[in-house]
């Protein structure tokens, strides 16, 4: 969970034009949910206009959640970026 964190802020960060980001953590008995949240600035270009390039960051974070029985989530949205995991209740 908090490895999924790391990168996903250092993502927003690096690659997104993004304020404020939203960080919101939910337990439910069976699951964990992290999603994290970016907001492009009105008018600004993306990531892909000025250059940037896509690494290994979401790939490492999928292949985590999945050793661990859970799944992440990874999408643009309208005015941003959206990361989801998804991670099971452990025992």
């Amino acid at each position: 969970m908090y490895r999924t964190a790391q990168e996903a802020l250092t993502n927003v960060r690096r690659h997104a034009t993004a304020e404020p980001v939203d960080v919101k953590l939910d337990y439910s008995p069976d699951r964990t949910v992290l999603v994290i949240k970016d907001h492009a600035v009105s008018g600004s270009p993306g990531p892909a206009a000025i250059g940037m390039t896509s690494g290994y960051g979401l790939t490492g974070m999928r292949e985590r959640a999945e050793l661990i029985g859970g799944e992440l989530l990874a999408r643009p949205t309208l005015t941003g970026f959206r990361v989801e995991l998804r991670l099971p209740r452990a025992g």
